[in-house]
């Protein structure tokens, strides 16, 4: 058995003897215990279910205790959840390319993210404070990513969490360092987006400086990753946040952006991303010919796609030039290279606005209620979603469950965060109403 199966089975027990003997209110737990274990929800437990997805399944049906309160918003992410699902299964219907047990696992896998999501706002919400506890778990995620990257840079490639690294890992005169992920990419969307989570706080106190600290080691390890989409969102979302920031925030973010440029500098034989400039054209000219591809599978298919978990199958049969040979087996590509891509060649025009519906919309709420708040925390989420949005766009990164825990974490957080500024808002126009009532009298 590998380390990392071991490593696997040993979460599933932790999980259980928590469940089994913590007398801590258990869908906290729940929520907390995939946080604080996230480098390690990704391995492999049984056949092609992963350890989140098996401790989501056992705590869904063994332990969950449902709460007794009523959320129109997540009532109708449910329905649209439905919607998804029915149109995941027309694919499969109307694909040209034969259905197996491997499809039948992607369909399932899909429920998972969106059961922790709901426990997650739900628990946000009858308890708001419970959102400090979840901000105190990503810096807590992100501290323990940087300290892997440390020993991964001090020791070398050896020490990963991944059974197998990308080919991407290797270039030119360089190493683009995963860290706790297989993928450079991966790794810098994660960093991206923790980097802002850094930075929320729910008071008028100061940040301590330890997150600004990791705020700061953030940008420098995504410059050892040598992710270029990685780093474009962060500066995006960088930028994002300067435009709605104080004065005086803004004033701090470029100091702070400054002295990092200047760390990076004096680092950047150390850094890949000041190394990847003979590899760019060639980059660019391949993942041209796969969009190219992708966008013509599209367009033969654009209602319900080839289905999902097919496009391996689909290229297979259609595009050799997708084809390669490691260690004398012929594999497909398993993606072409864009998450969006992905998602408009499976699930065609139809599955992928509605992929679309549940990232978008809440961004575009938070936005909303920071016009209507100018509650900075509300930039900030969006910045930190910005990182993967961006990053999204050159490698389907969500094949990783841990960035999938990532992405579904920070939506959920939004979605949670303004549920309860509703309930505030609520309560204070029913204190205003009884004392209009009080006056009357």
């Amino acid at each position: 058995m590998s380390f990392l199966k071991i490593l696997a089975f040993l979460n599933v027990f932790i999980f259980l003897g928590i469940m089994l003997f913590s007398k801590m209110e258990k869908n906290k737990a729940f929520i907390l215990f995939i946080l604080i274990s996230f480098p390690f929800q990704h391995i492999l437990l049984v056949s092609d279910f992963h350890v989140f997805e098996t401790i989501v399944f056992v705590f869904y049906f063994i332990f969950y205790k449902r709460k007794k309160m009523k959320n129109n918003e997540t009532i109708a992410y449910g329905f649209l959840l439905v919607f998804l699902a029915l149109v995941v299964i027309a694919g499969f219907i109307f694909s040209t390319v034969g259905i197996d047990s491997e499809n039948l696992i992607k369909f399932i896998s899909i429920f998972p993210v969106f059961i922790y999501g709901k426990i997650l706002i739900d628990e946000c919400t009858s308890d708001p404070a419970f959102l400090v506890s979840i901000l105190n778990c990503f810096r807590f995620m992100l501290g323990f990513a940087l300290f892997f990257l440390f020993l991964q840079m001090t020791f070398g490639l050896n020490v990963s969490l991944a059974k197998t690294l990308n080919p991407n890992v290797i270039i030119k005169n360089s190493i683009r360092y995963p860290g706790i992920f297989s993928d450079p990419q991966q790794f810098s969307q994660f960093l991206g987006a923790c980097s802002f989570l850094c930075l929320i706080k729910f008071d008028d106190q100061k940040l301590p400086k330890i997150n600004f600290v990791l705020f700061g080691l953030s940008v420098i390890s995504i410059l050892a990753a040598g992710g270029r989409a990685g780093l474009m969102g962060w500066v995006l979302g960088l930028l994002f946040l300067l435009f709605f920031s104080k004065p005086k925030y803004k004033i701090a973010i470029i100091l702070s952006s400054a002295v990092i440029f200047f760390i990076a500098l004096n680092f950047q034989d150390k850094l890949s991303i000041f190394n990847r400039g003979s590899d760019l054209n060639e980059t660019y000219d391949f993942r041209a010919g796969i969009w190219a591809d992708a966008i013509d599978i599209f367009v033969n298919n654009p209602f319900w796609g080839i289905g999902l978990g097919n496009y391996g199958k689909y290229v297979f049969l259609h595009y050799p030039d997708q084809i390669w040979v490691i260690n004398n087996e012929i594999s497909s590509f398993d993606q072409p290279e864009s998450g969006y891509l992905l998602f408009l060649t499976e699930l065609g025009a139809v599955g992928s606005a509605t992929i679309f519906i549940f990232i978008f919309f809440p961004i575009i709420q938070s936005f909303y209620y920071y016009l209507k708040t100018k509650d900075l925390n509300f930039i900030l989420m969006i910045s930190s979603i910005m990182c993967w949005l961006i990053g999204f766009y050159s490698t389907y990164s969500l094949g990783d469950v841990r960035i999938k825990i990532l992405v579904g974490t920070i939506i959920s957080f939004m979605i949670a965060y303004r549920t309860i500024w509703n309930l505030n808002e609520e309560v204070d126009e029913e204190k205003d109403i009884n004392a209009l009532q009080i006056l009357e009298k």
